[in-house]
Parts: C-alpha cells; structure tokens; sequence
C-alpha cells in the first residue's frame, strides 16, 4: 500500500516503475496524472515499462469522471440486456464486466510484450469495461433471431436447460415431457429423457454443486491450503493446463499490505547492491 499524496509514497511508485516490467491500475482516469505519474512521466521513467489502465469507460469519453462499477458497465454496454428474468433485465449472477475488463488486460499486455520484445519499448494501453461488455454482445448485433433459445424447465430438484430449434418442451402433445411430468423427475432422469427425445439438454447445477461434483475434483481445479495460523481455506487452481510450464497456485493471498515489507526491503536491498557495484 502506497499513499501517493506523500514524497515518500511517490517516490517508492516511481522506484517500481523504474525496476518493473508491467504496470495495472484501475484507479479514475487521470489519477496518477495528477500525482506525477501521466504516460508521458511512466514513459520517461522507464521506456521498456508496459501501463495498463483499466477503468469504466476510458479516457477518451464523455463519461470523464463518471463512477464506473461492475453493474453500470452491464447495464450501459447491452449486456444486462440479454441477461434477463421474464422481461427484466438483471445483473449477470457473476461480475462479468470487471473480470472480463480484467481478461482483455491479459491479452493486452501479453501482445504488448511481444512487442517489445521486438522493438525494445514499452507502450500504454488504455481499456474501457464499457468497450469490452458491448464487445461482448457483438453476436446479437446483426439481430439473428433464428439462434436456438434456451429454456429453463423445472424438475424435482430444481432445473434442467434445454436448447433446440423445436417447440417449446410440452407445447405439444406428441412431446414426450410435459411440464407436469417433468416436474415430477429428478434432473438427472430428465436430462435423459430430453435427450432420449432428441433434445439438447443438460441439469442447472449451483456454484457448490460445481466444486463439489466429481468433474471438478478429477480436474484438481479446487485445493485447500493452510494459512500462517493453520486454518485451512479452498483455493481455485488455474484453469490454464501449460503441459510444458504450468501454473501453480503456491500461497494464500495475505491480508492488504503484508506484502509492503518485503518489497521494501528488497528495492533497498537493490540500492545497497547498486551503491556497492558502483564504488
């Protein structure tokens, strides 16, 4: 934790940018302008530095200032609107647009660094939430009505989701599950009859169902792990399977700050170093 309004906040920031491959933030457009730090300032400081700045709607808006959170980009991007109960519109169950806004900084930053890695600098990437969440509906743009619709059919222990370019399940007598019929099977036997039927269909599982299923532990995606006082916490493994270099989840994240002293200590520990290899 840095406090950017003292010499001595400013100063460490301006050290780890010097020494620092990749700089994210999220704070309001022109936040670190103000303090010293705009892309021309992070350029000069250190050329090879890869910024991204990720926040609700860019620098370049006419939203400048606007509060900008998870639910305002769903809602002003269309994609609360293709999220809908009944007819009402509604928050996606997950933050989509703050981790997809995080995704595309992923991508961003790795086709940076192959960048420099053949020219020797750095560059600034500035990425809108609102742009991404509007990218995510470009499917539905050209208003192709004739996708399949999913629907949500209610079982015994909760529900099952069809898609197919028939009827609607029940809609006609021939139609081998009737919703009062349906509702008397449990998801499993009526995700097999559906697809006995020629549906696609598959159960609505909930998020613990997913950790707890069997699919999840064959994968390893889930682990506990042991905390500095010996309590015990689960923790997601990377989805991303490298078979040459894969990724590894080694500790729990710490409280906010616990890691400022260690960085401290090893950017002064890089001075004593520079100090002693210049004497």
């Amino acid at each position: 934790m840095l406090d950017l309004e003292t010499p001595e906040g400013a100063a460490v920031l301006e050290d780890l940018i010097a020494r620092s491959d990749i700089l994210i933030e999220n704070l309001k457009p022109g936040a670190l302008a103000k303090r010293g730090f705009s892309t021309e300032d992070i350029a000069r400081i250190n050329p090879r530095l890869i910024y991204c700045a990720v926040s609700g709607f860019g620098t370049d808006t006419i939203y400048s200032g606007r509060p900008a959170y998870d639910t305002v980009i769903q809602a002003m991007s269309g994609f609360m609107d293709l999220t809908r109960a009944g007819d009402v519109p509604v928050k996606s169950g997950i933050s989509s647009a703050d981790l997809m806004g995080a995704e595309m900084a992923v991508v961003a930053i790795l086709a940076a660094v192959e960048a420099r890695d053949q020219t020797g600098l750095g560059q600034a990437i500035e990425l809108s939430m609102q742009d991404v969440g509007c990218w995510l509906t470009m499917p539905l743009w050209n208003g192709d009505e004739s996708a399949p619709r999913p629907t949500a059919v209610r079982a015994a222990d909760g529900f099952v989701v069809v898609e197919d370019d028939g009827p609607g399940v029940g809609s006609n007598q021939n139609d081998p599950i009737a919703p009062a019929r349906a509702s008397e099977l449990s998801r499993e036997e009526l995700t097999k009859a559906l697809c006995d039927a020629g549906r696609r269909a598959a159960p609505v599982l909930s998020a613990a169902e997913t950790v707890a299923s069997d699919q999840t532990r064959s994968r390893g995606l889930v682990f506990h792990a042991k905390d500095a006082g010996g309590e015990e916490w689960p923790l997601l493994a990377s989805p991303l399977r490298l078979k040459g270099t894969p990724p590894v989840v080694r500790r729990l994240m710490g409280p906010l700050g616990s890691d400022g002293p260690a960085i401290l200590a090893e950017l002064k520990g890089s001075e004593r170093a520079i100090e002693t290899a210049a004497t």
